[in-house]
């Protein structure tokens, strides 16, 4: 009750502070100070306690920012500061081991798709101050040894890191349309953004494929089916943003670029992993299909250069 009290006088002493003197810091730094004993208090409770706290203290927060029409803006910034601080613990609180990582990048993708609809990019700070802490929770959820050593996926791998995978890849989309809504990049900068989104959303997929590999098939033979179709999605993707760039000049040389870097990684992949991890059929299905699709995105590639000249 006494945390709850300080933040309350703490929010209202500096809203009326920056009503007088919206440039006044110190008013909204003293606000940020007055939430931590509220913060703070959540962990001398059991968890869903901490986790109730944290929700009100955040749902007080942010519905000050989005309600006051009047709020200074660097009381604004620090109010959804404490807001998403809040936030992050309430995800701590109630998530264990990968549902951590599925609550934090969920609320990424919300976060991140609402400052495109509202055009906030105090929400999109919010988002991205999420999304690095899903980002981290994922990596200890979905590591890449589980994508590696078999065993270790069959043990470690699960449905929660099938829906950790699906919203890591979601949010690292949704990071990218937000960012190009509120132009927080230029444009040459954008190739390298989306490079790094696809990225992150292939890994997420690799994941995913393995993951639904060892659990249909708990053995190896799953996680060599996984791989398999990994592989093969990497040469799909590849082609696909290949083929896109060559049909969009705006986007030409960082898409085709980031196909032909993404192809050659697949192709590492297939002679320096899959060509001492799979076996049979599956060996075989992987560099049949592989073979193809950069046949066709090579063709393609050579009948565009030649209509673009002629």
């Amino acid at each position: 009750i006494c945390a709850a009290v300080v933040a309350a006088l703490g929010l209202v002493s500096a809203r009326v502070l920056t009503v007088r003197d919206g440039g006044d810091v110190w008013a909204a730094i003293s606000m940020v100070v007055s939430a931590v004993p509220i913060l703070a208090v959540g962990t001398m409770f059991p968890p869903l306690g901490g986790a109730i706290i944290a929700v009100v203290t955040a749902v007080v927060y942010f519905t000050v920012v989005a309600f006051d029409g009047r709020i200074a803006p660097a009381l604004q910034g620090c109010a959804v500061g404490v807001g998403t601080v809040a936030l992050l613990a309430v995800c701590l609180y109630i998530g264990s081991g990968p549902l951590t990582a599925v609550l934090l990048l969920g609320n990424a993708a919300v976060f991140l798709e609402l400052s495109r609809q509202v055009r906030s990019r105090l929400v999109y700070g919010s988002g991205l101050a999420l999304l690095a802490a899903g980002v981290l929770a994922y990596s200890i959820t979905v590591p890449l040894d589980a994508l590696i050593d078999s065993s270790l996926a069959i043990r470690e791998l699960g449905v929660a890191a099938l829906i950790a995978s699906t919203a890591f890849a979601v949010a690292a989309v949704l990071a990218v349309c937000a960012t190009r809504s509120l132009s927080m990049v230029s444009k040459e900068s954008t190739g390298v953004l989306m490079a790094v989104s696809g990225g992150a959303v292939l890994y997420a997929a690799t994941a995913a494929a393995v993951t639904v590999g060892v659990w249909i098939s708990p053995d190896r033979t799953g996680f060599v089916a996984g791989h398999t179709c990994a592989t093969i999605l990497w040469m799909l993707t590849a082609t696909g943003v290949i083929i896109f760039g060559l049909n969009n000049q705006a986007y030409r040389k960082a898409a085709v670029g980031s196909g032909l870097v993404l192809a050659g990684a697949a192709l590492v992949k297939l002679f320096f992993f899959d060509l001492a991890t799979l076996s049979g059929m599956f060996r075989v299905a992987a560099f049949l299909v592989a073979g193809l699709l950069l046949l066709f995105a090579a063709s393609y590639f050579g009948r565009r250069m030649r209509v673009d000249e002629s």
